[in-house]
């Protein structure tokens, strides 16, 4: 996955994502008091440092398998720096995602939102040098 992923159109992988992110959110209110719970033990992690070492631990171990998840590819076909520097920004992002549900779901972006969000900062990465200036 090194380089630019997979060739699928910015539609395809736009769809794929609002696939993802729907299934997601189906699924939260079954396991909204496992995200509770998550946000309580990260909470207390600067108190309790062998837990702290532990969800370090788990998050790095992870990274791999969200860039699969929401890349839609083979967890082997992601490289390290595909893992290190992509696997984190979907983890920050479902993260923070599931913390707005916790709050309010009536407000919290929606599954077409995300994707298309997503795509964005996509297209914000690929662009050429000179549109940085």
């Amino acid at each position: 996955m090194a380089g630019g992923g997979s060739h699928v159109s910015a539609a395809g992988r736009e769809a794929r994502l609002e696939a993802v992110w729907g299934r997601i959110i189906e699924l939260f209110p079954k396991y909204r008091g496992l995200w509770a719970a998550g946000l309580e033990l990260t909470a207390q992690a600067d108190r309790l440092p062998e837990v702290r070492a532990r969800l370090v631990e788990a998050q790095a171990e992870g990274w791999r398998g969200m860039v699969s998840f929401f890349e839609g590819v083979e967890e082997d076909d992601v490289d390290e720096e595909t893992a290190r520097t992509l696997g984190p920004y979907n983890a920050a992002l479902l993260n923070g995602v599931m913390m707005l549900r916790l709050f309010d779901e009536g407000t919290a972006p929606s599954a077409r939102d995300l994707a298309r969000a997503m795509e964005s900062a996509g297209r914000l990465r690929t662009r050429p040098p000179s549109l940085d200036s």
